[in-house]
């Protein structure tokens, strides 16, 4: 066992059971330390999913892997807890690790390079972006002159325009500091390594471009660059029909493009810098760090993310209580706390409003205090609430695919299905990095009894560790009569929320809030074999 010894092991082990990975389950801290002793016992290669079905997931003596996932969904978040645990330290002298595939666990020496996952390492991240040493520092980008390949000096106008757009636009997102288009006017016509113009700006980011016409074609390439070691972060080519009355549109629509795909909420330097920040314990996090653990959050929505993300930003509202968006963003965690289950806090719904109106005090045009707003009025089902935040997040920003995402999630949830789903689709159109708890709205097809449309929506909705996927899957099989499938199914939101049967009503009405369509769905559980009521 490279040299390791029991004590040693063990140790390693209870560390882990006090982290703040494993605090938020009961169930992940039983299981490490079940199969840690068994394969210390030297009977790893006895565990089967039934002997940890029945010895340690409560599961009774008739147990079967085949139709109950239970094994498989606590190994997948184990594994994902260890990673997550491991990712945030320096160096620990024992690595635990369990192979895909394999119940048996195995150590090792914990090696210190390979703490920091992704291209770029934590290291790396404060060469390119020193003022993230401060708690107030967002990343900073520049958008610097773009080139005219035309030999045609008429587009040096288009070319200037396109630039100087998208720095303005750039400059809506709220994490992002973006340095004025007049201030790079100087790097025009010059050659010039990205690496010292974010030298002289001060910029971890840089955007360049080129565009070239021939006749009416009109080619536009972009590009994303980390000015630390000059690495092209992102491209993208736009080959498009010019004319001179679609001249405006073709402007809007390149730079609505770009921006989302570089600064939104899923976009480029959101999924780069979270990727830098893992090899940080908590309170080493800057504001900026935490959010972004909370853009991964989002994008997994794991109690195990939710635990370490509510703990960054309780911690990152405590070093700059002026934030409006760390604000917000605790204020949705302790709103997923009360809807979905996550961890245990009293007066969540309370502490999120709080949250809420705290930033928005600070901030009134903070777009995530927005949905804050209208993520906590759907948990207390107020429909006129969740409409009038989704249009906020409309004016606020129409470049930022998340939040139109968001706002179309919204609208499609509160009944608005066909305007709802149109700005869905904007929002795909602007950044496919879109989560796929986006897929929930199309619950109309449900509603509306197409429940085969219904079905393939569903198949879409990832998100291994949240119920919804599961109950949307048991209820529309229950429906369709594909009984086996569905009571699978039902045993996934189960092995994912075991207070499902008894909390049905609170759950889905959390999310949906007209009471005809929470009871259509529930009704389809109790054909997939639930036993829950249809009404509250």
């Amino acid at each position: 066992m490279n040299g390791l010894t029991h004590d040693t092991i063990l140790k390693q082990c209870n560390t882990l059971l006090s982290d703040s990975n494993f605090k938020a389950s009961s169930r992940l801290k039983r299981l490490l330390k079940y199969l840690v002793e068994e394969t210390l016992a030297g009977r790893g290669h006895e565990l089967k999913a039934y002997k940890i079905a029945t010895e340690i997931l409560d599961r009774k003596t008739t147990f079967d892997p085949e139709t109950d996932p239970i094994v498989r969904v606590e190994m997948r978040r184990l594994r994902r807890a260890l990673e997550h645990y491991y990712a945030g330290q320096g160096s620990t002298p024992v690595r635990i690790t369990i192979p895909l595939g394999q119940y048996a666990v195995q150590f090792g020496v914990h090696d210190e390079e390979t703490c920091v996952t992704g291209e770029t390492s934590a290291s790396t991240l404060h060469l390119a972006f020193p003022e993230l040493s401060s708690h107030l520092s967002d990343p900073v980008l520049t958008v610097l002159p773009f080139v005219n390949l035309s030999g045609d000096t008429d587009q040096d106008h288009f070319a200037d325009g396109l630039a100087e757009e998208l720095s303005l636009n750039f400059a809506r997102f709220q994490n992002l500091s973006v340095i004025a288009y007049y201030s790079t006017r100087r790097f025009k016509e010059q050659s010039i390594d990205v690496r010292e113009a974010g030298r002289q700006l001060g910029a971890g980011f840089v955007v360049t471009g080129s565009i070239r016409r021939i006749a009416q074609s009109l080619r536009v390439a972009v590009q994303l660059s980390a000015t630390n070691t000059g690495t092209q972060l992102w491209t993208q080519q736009f080959d498009r029909e010019l004319t001179a009355s679609n001249l405006f549109k073709l402007q809007d629509e390149i730079t609505s493009q770009v921006v989302s795909a570089i600064g939104g909420e899923y976009g480029v330097i959101p999924r780069t810098l979270w990727k830098a920040s893992r090899g940080k314990r908590v309170t080493e996090f800057s504001v900026y760090e935490a959010i972004l653990h909370n853009h991964h959050y989002l994008a997994v929505f794991t109690p195990e993310a939710h635990a370490m993300t509510r703990a960054a930003l309780e911690h990152a509202v405590k070093v700059d209580p002026e934030y409006a968006l760390a604000w917000a963003m605790l204020g949705a965690l302790y709103g997923d706390t009360y809807m979905l289950g996550f961890g245990e806090l009293d007066n969540a719904m309370e502490r999120g409003l709080t949250c809420a109106q705290r930033a928005l005090a600070i901030d009134p045009l903070c777009p995530h205090a927005h949905y804050t707003m209208g993520h906590l009025c759907m948990g207390q089902r107020d429909r006129a609430g969740v409409i009038r935040a989704a249009e906020n997040l409309i004016d606020l920003n129409p470049n930022e695919g998340f939040m139109v995402g968001i706002a179309g999630w919204f609208l499609s949830l509160c009944g608005d299905y066909d305007r709802g789903m149109a700005i869905m689709q904007q929002s795909f159109r602007l950044n496919p990095y879109y989560p796929s708890w986006f897929h929930l709205p199309p619950l109309w097809y449900y509603h509306q009894e197409r429940y085969e449309a219904a079905w393939d929506e569903a198949q879409r909705f990832g998100m291994p560790d949240v119920f919804w996927g599961p109950l949307i899957r048991a209820a529309v099989l229950g429906q369709l009569g594909r009984q086996m499938e569905a009571h699978q199914a039902w045993q996934q939101v189960l092995a994912l929320r075991p207070d499902f049967q008894e909390r049905a009503w609170h759950y889905v009405s959390c999310i949906i809030i007209q009471d005809d369509v929470a009871s259509h769905l529930l009704e389809g559980l109790q054909k997939a074999g639930a036993p829950v009521s249809v009404l509250p």
